[in-house]
């Protein structure tokens, strides 16, 4: 999926596997969620979404269901 980082989310507290992750908030056209970001994205910038297995593989003993694993360039999916 494909989406947009509206920002960073701040753990107040939590357990330490989730509080060691950096999070962020990303919104794709009908689903906005909090995903574990591994690419240090920016407010703003166009991301790539994984989820499901794949997810789990990058984030091993952390909880995520996303992951942002890559930030597109300018041309986003367009080409």
């Amino acid at each position: 999926m494909i989406g947009m980082v509206l920002g960073e989310v701040h753990l107040e507290r939590g357990l330490e596997s989730v509080r060691d992750r950096r999070w962020v908030q990303v919104k794709s056209e009908d689903l906005t969620v909090v995903a574990v970001d591994l690419v240090k994205a920016e407010k703003g910038e166009t991301v790539l979404l994984i989820s499901g297995d794949a997810a789990r593989m990058y984030t091993m003993d952390c909880p995520g269901q996303w992951v942002v694993g890559a930030v597109l360039g300018v041309n986003g999916n367009n080409g």
